[in-house]
């Protein structure tokens, strides 16, 4: 090979894994993107053996909340530490500002060049009808293409600086979003609160505090009745949905329907509803938003990720550094604990609990954690495969090697992880043709993420 055309980086002999197959090749990467998968020879400033392992794309993460730490660096770096760790190279973060997005974004930009382990794209959460004239500006000028609504809530304050819709400003929503077309899309935080807030009071009084009794206040109805709602809204506007964090076993069969109807819906589901159901002995620690269910949804919503009923992973990651205290020991007082848990980090150890368990193939992994979120949001061709042109985003996988979960080895105080014994492990993940974590280790540099654009991309159906 000519000096001219020398690789930066080439990966020998791993197996490369994508949703239609796998195939062994060598990799070659030049300026941070993969510029050659062959079987002929390669050689370059560093050469990297994955004999016998698999090559996966990094896992694209399109769900999670940074909160506090967009104003504290070190948090930020932690925070995306703990996704590198777990094989995440690019993160959409649901941001809120104060004043409106548009107020915030250039800081949360800045930000993100200045502390990110991992590749971060923003997704505003609209919290009222004088947002919503901030769209078109955000989608043409910053690469937005996908924004949060909350259902349900009589535009009270759900969390800090989140605020519920009424469902004339959601539909106005849905309609701008469909007009700015593609790769625009409208995700939707599907619960009725007002069934679960009248149901807490009942349980509180009687006096109830073990962990079951938040999924006893937050019955299917609450998210049956709001998919229904926010499909028949998307298909008046004809307006593509994601429907965040899916709970309900009963939530694939509806989407199945809409799709069948026309309506562009893609689904998303999270590794505390794989991991946790009513009767396992952390239910009081998976506290939330929307309540984990019975064990037979936990079985139906491993189905749909295991055939066609899904379509993503999300983690629904909630930032904990420097707040541990509110995420341990939710069993104590579970009615003023706070909903969620730092997840992003364990979305592969849960799928490959599948892989073990539930008969998710290695090319299905890929395609819910990583190619079905890249297309979904603008993000492909350059994320979410192994293949010419895309970033080199690679985790090397050791699939036959086990290890035991440990919350301290990914950087967690807590999670529905610790002590699990998983197979399949991960030996290095790449970001843009560089190694952030080796042997379980971040690899002592600089943070290089960059901000992730998705203008100018069509997104696909999935």
């Amino acid at each position: 090979m000519a000096a001219a055309q020398r690789l930066d980086c080439v990966i020998l002999n791993g197996t490369v894994v994508s949703p239609h197959g796998r195939f062994k090749t060598n990799v070659g990467i030049r300026r941070g993107r993969i510029a050659v998968l062959t079987r002929s020879p390669l050689s370059g400033e560093e050469e990297i053996n994955a004999s016998g392992k698999l090559l996966l794309p990094g896992l694209v993460d399109p769900h999670g909340h940074m909160a506090h730490t967009w104003t504290n660096g070190d948090a930020f770096r932690n925070e995306t530490q703990r996704m590198i760790l777990g094989g995440v190279t690019s993160y959409l973060d649901y941001s809120a500002g104060v004043k409106g997005p548009l107020d915030s974004i250039d800081g949360w930009l800045s930000h993100i060049e200045s502390h990110s382990y991992v590749d971060v794209g923003i997704q505003p959460i609209i919290n009222g009808a004088e947002t919503l004239s901030e769209l078109e500006q955000l989608f043409k000028g910053y690469g937005v293409s996908s924004f949060k609504f909350f259902f349900g809530g009589q535009e009270r304050e759900l969390y800090p600086h989140i605020f519920a819709l009424n469902d004339g400003a959601l539909l106005r929503g849905f309609e701008i979003v469909s007009a700015l077309g593609p790769p625009a899309r409208a995700c939707v935080h599907a619960e009725n609160w007002e069934i679960g807030w009248f149901l807490e009071k009942e349980l509180r009084e009687s006096g109830r505090t073990d962990g079951a009794v938040w999924t006893d206040a937050h019955p299917h109805i609450c998210e049956e009745e709001s998919i229904g709602r926010a499909l028949l809204y998307a298909a008046q506007a004809t307006c593509p949905l994601y429907i965040v964090h899916i709970a309900l076993g009963k939530g694939p069969r509806l989407l199945e329907r809409a799709k069948r109807r026309g309506v562009d819906v893609v689904g998303e589901t999270c590794p505390h509803y794989l991991s946790i159901h009513r009767g396992h002995r952390l239910i009081g620690p998976a506290k939330y938003n929307p309540a984990v269910k019975l064990k037979k949804d936990q079985d139906e919503i491993w189905e749909a990720v295991a055939g066609r009923g899904l379509d993503c992973i999300g983690s629904d990651h909630i930032a904990s550094t420097g707040q541990e205290e509110g995420f341990v020991d939710k069993d104590k007082d579970i009615w003023n604990a706070w909903a969620g848990l730092p997840g992003s980090g364990t979305i592969l150890s849960t799928l490959l609990q599948g892989v073990q368990k539930k008969g998710l193939g290695f090319e299905r992994l890929v395609e819910v954690s990583s190619y079905n979120p890249a297309r979904t949001f603008g993000l492909y061709p350059r994320k979410g495969h192994i293949g010419p042109g895309a970033d080199a985003d690679i985790v090397i996988l050791a699939p036959d090697k086990g290890f035991t979960f440990r919350n301290e080895d990914f950087l967690l105080k807590v999670s529905l992880l610790d002590g699990v014994r998983i197979k399949g492990k991960v030996d290095r993940v790449m970001l843009r043709g560089r190694t952030v974590a080796e042997n379980g280790r971040v690899t002592p540099q600089e943070p290089t993420g960059q901000y992730l654009e998705r203008r100018g991309t069509k997104g696909a159906r999935v």
